[in-house]
């Protein structure tokens, strides 16, 4: 017997909350960078067009790495660059390098929604997929609860715990299979397409009669 599914699904909600937690944090944590900085507040505002490339980049790039990889190699790779990322904003604290933070992890908590969704679908296929679905966004609403209480907490500091936590994430789905090679069996019997050899013989011989 495998690793029941609502282990899987802890894992992508766990993941979920940290999303949620950097998309609400992303404002809150301006004053502190101000504040550390010297600049003024609206000098950063030109970061939220930078969040916005960061989606569109992340939607666009989630297509072709779907086709080249599974579905948890793409997690570990996202929470990987994206942990890295916010630790590195925090320890050199600019302008610059809280953009590049803001692109790079927007680009990866795009990309985190999307393949969790799938995998999602993917685990519960048949097994009342619109619940599981509508209850992870639910937990992302609570990961964004839980952003601005990290900012609060750590201040400028807050991007270096919120990044050890996305690194937290890699272990657990280096042990997971991905929902795809959960069952290989079944994977081929869905992805193997069926003969129709004697189906399609049959139908030109038929044609053939009908000819005459």
């Amino acid at each position: 017997m495998g690793i029941p599914k609502i282990v899987y699904f802890f894992a992508y909600s766990y993941s979920f909350v940290l999303y949620g937690s950097i998309i609400t944090g992303m404002g809150p944590i301006i004053p502190y960078f101000a504040a550390a900085t010297g600049h003024a507040e609206t000098s950063f505002s030109y970061i939220f067009f930078v969040r916005a490339l960061g989606y569109l980049v992340g939607g666009s790039l989630i297509k072709v790495l779907t086709q080249h990889y599974s579905t948890h190699s793409i997690l570990m790779g996202i929470e990987l660059i994206g942990g890295l990322s916010l630790i590195g904003s925090s320890l050199s604290l600019s302008t610059i390098n809280l953009a590049i933070c803001m692109f790079i992890s927007a680009a990866c908590c795009c990309m985190i929604n999307v393949v969790s969704n799938m995998c999602i679908l993917k685990l519960y296929a048949g097994d009342n997929q619109d619940f599981w679905v509508q209850l992870l966004h639910l937990i992302f609403g609570a990961g964004g609860l839980v952003g601005p209480f990290i900012i609060i907490k750590f201040h400028e500091h807050s991007f270096f715990v919120l990044g050890l936590l996305f690194l937290s994430c890699i272990p657990i789905f280096y042990l997971l299979k991905a929902p795809e090679a959960r069952d290989s069996v079944r994977k081929s019997e869905m992805c193997e397409p069926i003969s129709r050899k004697a189906e399609i013989l049959t139908c030109v011989l038929y044609l053939f009669y009908i000819g005459e």
